[in-house]
């Protein structure tokens, strides 16, 4: 069981060539920001091949893929796949360093590009917010890259409208990350995938929450023991940060002065129980309805009602439940017992969600999980194949 490392076209993704170099290090993050830096091998750069290599890590044009091998099976799972963004030469070896796919569309815009530009705007409504992101990301990015698009979800609700206006230049990264922090408002993820058993292409499969279910919740969960000999779980930390709460958020939309459009929320659950009185605040320039921009402070608000529960935990890849057989939002429990920080887990153990997958070139993978929140929010769970409905509208850890 180890890693494979391949070079792939940004744009076509067709397989350019298998890589011979180390992982320093990969990530993935929900609703973040991949990262990944491998460097060459001794001895893979020559002068004989030194005019490939150089157009084979080309940044940007090319993209780098990082695959997990387990055994028995014919091809790999990719854990990471994203567009090299800088190359260094240090005077022994060539360092590759590579983004995920989100930072594609960092750089892409919400406008058509014929004139005239500060005029126009894009207009979306009668459907599910998670297919105005399909809608509005099909609107810029086409078929220009490989992705594989989920169906469109349509619907009647009034509130799922979302227009853009050409003058704000806003990026498709930054909207759909806008969209999941919205009160139900769907989470999403470019899982890469191979095209199929020859490693033909690299595609990204766009997975998005849906109305009934906003969050990526995958149907099976896995379970983690860190209380059995032999577990492979090797170290199990947890972080508690209350930093982001409040009991009242305010938001500026679009305007200067005394004509800047203003929303606030609040929630005195909290004061009345004895807690401070926490304000937070967060600018919404592009935004030019107040029902918009009340709608987006509400989200604000509910995501810091409580602090964020997160477990890490370090776990051995090659021990059941292999690497790459867990992906991001997954759906995990941890069985915790006799710990000398984390109160013991209820039957069945916590229920938690992975946020970050990250390892280097050894066997271990390094998880984030978030409990009772998910970046800020409760986790509602109900009529899923394995985990018991919650019985409060959200699981709590205690």
């Amino acid at each position: 069981m180890s890693y494979a490392i391949f070079l792939c076209e940004t744009v076509t993704e067709d397989m350019l060539a298998p890589l011979d170099g180390n992982i320093t290090s990969w990530k993935r993050e929900l609703l973040g920001n991949d990262t990944a830096t491998v460097e060459l091998a001794p001895g893979a750069l020559t002068m004989a091949n030194r005019d490939l290599m150089r157009l084979n890590t080309t940044p940007w044009r090319t993209t780098l893929v990082i695959e997990w091998q387990n055994p028995h099976d014919a091809i790999g799972v990719p854990v990471f796949a994203g567009p090299i963004t800088t190359r260094a030469f240090d005077g022994q070896t060539v360092t590759l360093n590579a983004a995920g796919f989100r930072s594609l569309l960092d750089r892409r815009k919400i406008i058509n590009w014929v004139p005239p530009y500060a005029t126009q705007s894009q207009r979306w409504t009668g459907m599910s917010l998670g297919s105005i992101c399909v809608s509005m990301l099909t609107f810029v990015v086409g078929n220009t890259l490989p992705i594989i698009y989920p169906t469109i979800e349509t619907d009647t609700d009034p509130t799922h409208v979302k227009t853009y206006n050409g003058f704000n230049l806003k990026t498709v990264g930054s909207a759909l990350i806008d969209f999941s922090g919205l009160i139900n408002g769907p989470e999403h993820d470019f899982t890469p995938v191979w095209s199929d058993g020859n490693r033909s292409q690299i595609n990204w499969l766009m997975r998005i929450g849906t109305t009934e279910q906003p969050l990526l919740i995958t149907p099976s969960p896995v379970a983690f023991d860190a209380t059995q000999p032999g577990s492979p779980v090797k170290k199990l930390t947890h972080l508690e940060d209350a930093s982001q709460m409040a009991t009242r958020q305010w938001g500026n939309g679009a305007g200067s002065d005394v004509d800047t459009l203003m929303s606030t929320a609040s929630d005195d659950t909290l004061v009345n129980a004895d807690w401070p009185d926490l304000e937070q605040q967060k600018d919404y320039k592009d935004i030019t309805v107040q029902s918009t921009l009340d709608a987006a402070v509400a989200g604000d608000l509910a995501l810091a009602q409580n602090p964020i529960i997160q477990f890490g935990l370090e776990v051995d890849g090659s021990q059941p439940p292999l690497a790459g057989t867990y992906t991001l939002g997954q759906l995990c429990t941890v069985n915790v017992r006799e710990h000398i920080w984390v109160p013991d887990s209820p039957p069945g153990g916590y229920t938690m969600r992975i946020i970050t997958l990250s390892g280097d070139a050894s066997t271990t993978v390094k998880l984030s999980m978030q409990g009772s929140t998910t970046h800020g929010r409760p986790v509602n769970i109900r009529n899923h194949m394995w985990v018991p409905d919650s019985s409060t509208g959200r699981y709590i850890m205690t």
